[in-house]
């Protein structure tokens, strides 16, 4: 049964600052008229016949702004690391390094382990390599690291792999040249940095921190031990670029939504709204989405949230004026489950916004490598479907 309430402008103009808090531009509060009759009605979309879709369509996003750097392999995909060093060096060692007297006796690099996808168990394995062409974060895509030039040889050594860490040694004369190079740019062979590739071997992919402009916490370390007068003194620097690639090819699916990290895989869904009626507020507009467990490969930690973006052309896959304001989906158990209100209300209520669908994509999608796998509005069984409930006031 209905219930039927009488509500004054103050006390609905109160309730609307609760319920519509997502909406940027506050639409709705012009809506219902004062002193008005209001009744709370319901839109389900698995319970009335509403036209659906929803599929899996690709972005091409920047590889170096990620957080972390992803590193391994499994049967479908590889991830490669690029590192580049950069060194401020005392003025006693630009002396030294001036004289000719700069005596590397070690350098060391040490991973902290922050992502893992894949049983750790599984074996893990690695090479590095001396970059010798130059490379910049900007527009890095696969097809750049098919043309990144580097030495055959392996420059690590004494390399140790646990459930927590990487560590690793370098050539020492390799990262002589590199400090002689940034004291004297024409003295050595240019420093572009180190590839680390994962071996045939290797069975399982694991991420650690990137550089990020505001931050250098847990980053690959680079130790140096040098001698100077008989004593050893230790100089220690951080990566200022670094990026990761990914090899393989993104999953497809006719008829589900398969959202994944590293490849940058989306998903777009549309609910055709035309049967709602006009002037109405919404109070909550629940979103789920159900995950198909059995085709679903998951890392550490999980890819347990979901971000819903509106779009102005569904073809063309543009954003509105909106697009920075995003909703997250939040998952618990086999469904992942939001409020789209503000972004519902628009479309009813807005006349600059048609419903143009969603776009759907992990939150962690460029530190990730986890392929999630969304049943569709395609799907065979009807409760795995997308829904959306719809809870409205409507002035009688």
């Amino acid at each position: 049964m209905l219930r039927k309430i009488k509500l004054m402008i103050p006390v609905l103009f109160g309730f609307l600052l609760v319920s519509c808090n997502q909406d940027p531009t506050s639409v709705g509060y012009d809506l219902i008229k004062d002193d008005a009759t209001l009744s709370f009605h319901q839109f389900d979309t698995d319970s009335v016949n509403v036209k659906l879709n929803s599929y899996t369509f690709q972005r091409n996003q920047l590889l170096g702004v990620a957080s972390k750097l992803l590193l391994g392999r499994n049967e479908k995909y590889e991830a490669q690391a690029l590192l580049r060093y950069e060194f401020s060096l005392p003025d006693s060692v630009i002396t030294l390094v001036q004289e000719n007297k700069l005596n590397i006796s070690e350098a060391s690099i040490y991973v902290k382990l922050k992502y893992y996808l894949g049983d750790k168990s599984l074996p893990f394995d690695f090479t590095v390599h001396r970059i010798t062409s130059n490379w910049s974060t900007a527009g890095f895509n696969t097809d750049s690291l098919n043309l990144l030039q580097y030495e055959n040889r392996d420059i690590a050594f004494e390399k140790a792999v646990d459930d927590t860490s990487i560590a690793f040694k370098l050539d020492p004369s390799v990262v002589l040249e590199w400090i002689k190079f940034s004291v004297d740019s024409n003295s050595a062979e240019p420093n572009y940095g180190i590839l680390i590739k994962p071996t045939p071997g290797t069975k399982r992919i694991v991420g650690f921190n990137a550089y990020q402009l505001f931050t250098d916490t847990d980053l690959p370390s680079l130790t140096i031990m040098y001698g100077r007068n008989e004593v050893t003194d230790t100089l220690s620097t951080l990566p200022y670029m670094d990026l990761h690639a990914i090899i393989g090819a993104p999953e497809t699916s006719d008829n589900d939504i398969v959202l994944q990290g590293g490849l940058f895989n989306r998903g777009f869904l549309y609910f055709d709204l035309a049967g709602l009626p006009k002037n109405i507020i919404i109070n909550k507009a629940e979103l789920e989405l159900y995950v198909n467990e059995l085709k679903t490969f998951d890392g550490e930690p999980a890819s347990d949230s979901i971000i819903v973006k509106v779009l102005a052309d569904s073809t063309n896959k543009t954003y509105t004026s909106d697009s920075t304001i995003t909703t997250v989906l939040s998952r618990s158990g086999d469904k992942f489950t939001g409020d789209i209100a503000w972004i519902v209300q628009k479309w009813v209520s807005d006349t600059s916004y048609t419903n143009q669908g969603l776009e759907l994509y992990l939150e962690d999608e460029k530190e990730s490598l986890a392929t999630i796998w969304i049943y569709g509005t395609h799907s065979v069984n009807n409760y795995n479907r997308p829904k959306l409930k719809i809870t409205y006031l409507k002035s009688r």
